[in-house]
């Protein structure tokens, strides 16, 4: 299966950049002193955060290889965050902070290479030391976003409470899609610009919801029981769904999900290891992390595997469409390692050989296989650089 893997992997990366020992593996030039990646996508673009200056930057992959840098905020007062999301179609979501407590979302449309401000939030009339609380944006393959935002509980404040909003990419208009300010979690999009979240009703039931910017209708989809909550809720285009549940008699968390192919809801955990993030991708796999343990259900074979105890805790991993999955691996304190698996083989690669490097973080893996991380290149350095590992680097 490896050999196949080989035959079918894309050839070894064109980068003149410092390497790490295998092939198909190359620092992407002109990324120094990246301090957030914040996406990539199918066609290989990225986007990424600068330290120092905050700058954020969309980097675009040429047919040669080599890649094109635009910073996106560069016109826009303030500083980038390290939370936001890039498109199918390289479009990019941002939240950004302008004089502090002030955020806003930002918006960058790959197609006319320029950026806008989505949101004008300012403080509250009634009580002008309270501010909107912004929460990061996602972003749909179309380039249209979605974002949620807490407005303060005070006098005079009728809409207090937690909120969605919606952009529409070819309108440029943003509106609230939230009829009540009982949203939990963050929204996310499936690949028809469809909007899903959370909402805990006044009868105190969660329920998942559907927001259809074509007819402009939200539906229930789901009830969830008494005495539970849930987070934010996550989508695929075969209609499953995934989502961390709290029992609040005893606060176990655990992993549950709509099986749109046996048309139930299941509950994937039972002992409260789903405590803290969680994926899922398009054939309907699903990984979490508990602790220094990550997970990762096969759809298809319907079965459970521990990857490694020994992962970072906060949530330093990613699956692709593939069910390939990497993760960074904590051989020892302060040491970082990147690791890589297919779904096909199951076998465990360090994507850098023998080499350890101080760290090895935040991977992320598009549908053709090919892994972007965070890499500080030599012990001592200090600065980081995007790595790109081609799915070439398998059969080394």
């Amino acid at each position: 299966m490896k050999k196949l893997l080989c035959l079918l992997a894309t050839s070894a990366a064109l980068f003149t950049a410092q390497a790490p020992a295998h092939a198909g593996i190359a620092d992407i030039a002109g990324t120094e002193s990246v301090q957030n990646l914040l996406g990539a996508n199918d066609r290989g673009d990225l986007f990424w955060q600068r330290t120092g200056d905050n700058a954020m930057f969309q980097s675009r992959r040429g047919a040669t290889g080599t890649y094109q840098h635009t910073r996106v905020n560069l016109s826009f007062p303030g500083f980038g965050s390290g939370y936001g999301q890039l498109a199918a179609n390289g479009d990019a979501v941002w939240l950004q902070f302008n004089n502090w407590p002030t955020s806003n979302i930002y918006h960058f449309d790959a197609a006319t290479g320029t950026s806008r401000q989505l949101t004008f939030y300012t403080p509250i009339a009634t009580s002008p030391r309270l501010y909107p609380a912004v929460q990061p944006p996602v972003v749909a393959a179309s380039g249209n976003a979605a974002w949620g935002v807490w407005y303060p509980f005070c006098n005079g404040c009728a809409d207090g409470g937690y909120h969605i909003e919606y952009f529409d990419k070819a309108t440029g208009l943003a509106t609230r899609i939230t009829t009540e300010a009982r949203g939990l979690g963050a929204p996310t999009f499936n690949s028809r610009n469809q909007v899903f979240w959370f909402e805990l009703g006044a009868d105190q039931l969660v329920r998942l919801r559907r927001f259809d910017p074509l007819t402009g209708v939200t539906t229930n989809l789901l009830t969830r029981p008494a005495g539970t909550r849930a987070g934010t809720a996550l989508v695929n285009d075969l209609g499953d769904m995934a989502w961390l549940e709290i029992t609040l008699t005893n606060y176990q968390s655990d992993v549950w999900m709509y099986d749109q192919r046996q048309q139930a809801v299941r509950r994937i955990t039972t002992d409260g290891s789903g405590s803290t993030s969680l994926r899922l991708n398009a054939m309907g796999d699903l990984a979490w992390q508990s602790g220094p343990s990550i997970w990762q259900f096969d759809r298809r074979t319907d079965t459970t595997r521990r990857l490694t105890t020994k992962s970072s805790y906060n949530s330093d991993y990613f699956m692709n469409d593939l069910g390939d999955m990497a993760w960074s691996f904590i051989p020892q304190e302060g040491k970082a390692a990147m690791q890589y698996t297919t779904r096909a083989t199951a076998e465990q690669i360090a994507v850098g050989g023998t080499q350890t490097y101080p760290l090895e973080t935040q991977p992320r893996i598009n549908g053709a296989g090919d892994l972007f991380y965070v890499r500080r290149p030599t012990p001592g350095s200090t600065f980081n650089v995007i790595t790109r590992a081609a799915r070439s680097f398998l059969c080394n």
